[in-house]
């Protein structure tokens, strides 16, 4: 199941964020608060039919695009659909294109966007370490 961020949600996603990324805390907690209550970004969660929080993304609407700042699945499930499943909402929610950036080195994740139409751009300005990979709107609806 998919369904919005909400406040009480928040130190399940900052654990998953904790085991999924090699930095530890990515955001600050503020963060997190600030992504529950504003319009501009789009926080979703996964949840096994008990409610239990498997995974979640961030879309932020930044202009002619949606880019994807984060998408995190706890290690314990992955591989089963959930980093699909939630990209599927971003794409489905909007009319525009979606863009994100993605470690080089993570073969399992470039295989994914690829997988769902995703492709590599120029380089990104903000992170040039990583791969651009851009899902075009108008091509597959």
């Amino acid at each position: 199941m998919i369904r919005r961020l909400n406040v009480d949600d928040v130190p399940k996603v900052r654990d998953i964020d904790r085991l999924s990324f090699s930095s530890g805390d990515q955001y600050k907690a503020e963060f997190y608060e600030h992504i529950e209550s504003t319009h501009e970004y789009e926080p979703y969660v996964a949840t096994l039919p008990n409610g239990t929080i498997v995974g979640w993304i961030l879309g932020h609407a930044t202009g002619t695009t949606v880019r994807i700042r984060s998408i995190s699945i706890h290690p314990s499930f992955r591989r089963r659909g959930f980093a699909r499943t939630l990209i599927m909402e971003i794409l489905r929610r909007h009319q525009t294109d979606v863009d994100l950036v993605v470690d080089p080195d993570n073969v399992g994740a470039l295989a994914l966007y690829r997988g769902l139409g995703f492709t590599q751009t120029d380089p990104d300005p903000e992170t040039p370490h990583r791969i651009r990979m851009l899902w075009r709107h108008a091509s597959r609806w």
